[in-house]
């Protein structure tokens, strides 16, 4: 999808009435902090490398909303 702070996440949420947030690839994150800021009731992340998923983990530890599962997005999807 790209950077997704580039998209409107409080117009999908209206439009569609997204409850749930989902992406694959955390990478350092940014998707998950972005997501962070509307109303999501649970942000899902999927990353495949371990030391990514647990930098994402230790970064949104305080958030309840915010899941990142280490796996192949394909199989944990």
């Amino acid at each position: 999808m790209g950077l997704i702070s580039r998209f409107d996440l409080s117009r999908i949420i209206q439009d569609y009435g997204c409850k749930v947030f989902i992406e694959t690839g955390t990478g350092t994150g940014d998707g998950v902090a972005h997501a962070c800021a509307f109303p999501f009731e649970r942000i899902l992340s999927v990353e495949v490398v371990d030391e990514l998923a647990e930098r994402a983990r230790a970064r949104f530890a305080a958030n309840d909303r915010v899941d990142i599962v280490v796996g192949q997005s394909s199989s944990v999807l």
